[in-house]
């Protein structure tokens, strides 16, 4: 038979601290989810932070000022002017025309070119000019419409370790007829190849 006395509470803070232990074990689980949720398509969250499988970061929040973003890297496109390039290239063989330094976040590197061709046909081509993979064309002889325009080129693959810094040269020459070839580079976006 049960007593009365056998259904009272041990103390009188009994069920104060079962609630408090209930209500840790509930906030464990909740944690517990959100971190399984968090963890999807090979990424992970953590404190504002996005990383891929690989543990490289992918969007973080600026930690050394506080304010904005620390990663990814966004890119300006920087040129002269929308004018027709006059700084003419008249060489058959491949001579350097532009050269930029890339720090690689993405996989490729698309490119937006303004050109004037004045030969019957000129051709570009990207080459990385230092660090590990020199020597690395990435893309091209790419065939130039002749006259003034400004077209969309790639994605090439970008060679190295996430967030390796290294040159790329912009090459070109003129393939056939008189003439010559001149680029500016209106735009170059890191983007998933």
């Amino acid at each position: 038979m049960v007593l009365a006395s056998d259904q009272v509470p041990p103390g009188q803070d009994w069920l104060v601290q079962r609630i408090a232990t209930l209500e840790r074990a509930v906030r464990e689980l909740a944690a517990a989810r959100r971190l399984e949720a968090s963890r999807t398509g090979g990424l992970t969250f953590s404190g504002g932070t996005i990383y891929d499988a690989a543990g490289n970061v992918l969007f973080s929040s600026d930690p050394a000022s506080g304010v904005g973003l620390g990663a990814p890297y966004f890119l300006c496109g920087l040129f002269v002017s929308m004018e027709e390039p006059t700084n003419y290239h008249t060489s058959t063989t491949f001579e350097l025309a532009l050269k930029a330094v890339w720090r690689k976040q993405h996989s490729g590197l698309r490119l937006v070119l303004l050109h004037s061709v004045t030969a019957t046909t000129a051709e570009f081509r990207l080459r990385v000019a230092s660090g590990p993979d020199a020597g690395t064309v990435m893309g091209g002889p790419i065939l130039l419409d002749t006259g003034f325009d400004y077209d969309y080129y790639g994605p090439f693959s970008l060679p190295g370790a996430h967030l390796s810094e290294f040159e790329i040269d912009l090459d070109v020459r003129v393939a056939s007829g008189a003439g010559g070839v001149d680029v500016e580079v209106l735009a170059a976006i890191g983007m998933q190849v």
